[in-house]
C-alpha cells in the first residue's frame, strides 16, 4: 500500500509540474500567474518526485524488502526519472498554441509598426523597447497576450518581442525580415518555427 501511495504522489507531482509548465507557455507568463508565490509552488512540486525516488531507493538498500516490493520501488524511481528528465517541458507547446491564434500577416504588421516608429524622438533612450510596446499595445493584440509588460528589441534582420527577463527566464517572438534558420544562442533553451519568418523562443 505504501508503494502504491508513493507511486500516486510521484505521478501526481510530475503531472502538476507539466501542467504548470504548459500554462506558463500558454499564458505567456513566466511565473504562470503565481507572482511572488511562484517559488513556493514550483520548488516543492519539482522536489517531491526526486524525494520520492530517493526514499524508494533507500528503502530497497536499507530494509531489503521482498523482491516484488523491490521491483515496485525501483519502478517508482524509474518513473520519477522519466517524468522529470525524459519527458520534455510543455512550455513551448503551450506558447505555440497561444501564438497560433495570430497569422503571419499580424506578426509582420507588428514588426512594420515597430520599425516605422523606431526613429521617433518620442521613443529615444534606453527604455525605447518598453515605451514602444506600451504605445503599440492597443493596436496589436499580440502585445496584449500577457499581463507581463513586453520588451522590444530591433536588429537589422529581425524584431524580437520578449516577455520576462534574464532573472526569470523569458518567452519571445522573433519576427524576421526573410526566412532564416532558427536562432542559435547560448541563452536560447528552445526554438520553434511558427511561420517561415516567425519563430518562438524560450530564453534563459
Amino acid at each position: 500500500m505504501k508503494s502504491v501511495h508513493l507511486l500516486a504522489v510521484a505521478v501526481g507531482s510530475g503531472v502538476a509540474q507539466k501542467v504548470l509548465r504548459w500554462w506558463q507557455g500558454y499564458s505567456v507568463d513566466v511565473d504562470a500567474g503565481l507572482g511572488l508565490l511562484a517559488p513556493l509552488v514550483y520548488l516543492p512540486v519539482a522536489a517531491v518526485p526526486t524525494l520520492i525516488a530517493g526514499v524508494a531507493i533507500v528503502r530497497v538498500l536499507v530494509r531489503r524488502p521482498p523482491v516484488s516490493e523491490q521491483l515496485i520501488l525501483l519502478s517508482i524511481s524509474l518513473l520519477v526519472v522519466l517524468l522529470q528528465v525524459a519527458t520534455p517541458s510543455p512550455t513551448m507547446a503551450g506558447f505555440e498554441m497561444r501564438m497560433n491564434r495570430f497569422g503571419e500577416p499580424e506578426f509582420q504588421a507588428l514588426a512594420s509598426s515597430i520599425r516605422s516608429m523606431r526613429g521617433s524622438e518620442r521613443f529615444a533612450g534606453d527604455r525605447f523597447g518598453q515605451k514602444l510596446a506600451k504605445a503599440l499595445r492597443n493596436d496589436h493584440a499580440i502585445l496584449r497576450v500577457s499581463s507581463w509588460q513586453p520588451k522590444i528589441f530591433v536588429s537589422s534582420l529581425s524584431v524580437r518581442v520578449l516577455w520576462g527577463s534574464g532573472l526569470t527566464g523569458a518567452l519571445a517572438v522573433e519576427i524576421q525580415d526573410a526566412a532564416m534558420e532558427p536562432s542559435v544562442s547560448v541563452d536560447v533553451l528552445n526554438s520553434e518555427k511558427l511561420y517561415p519568418r516567425v519563430q518562438l523562443l524560450q530564453i534563459f
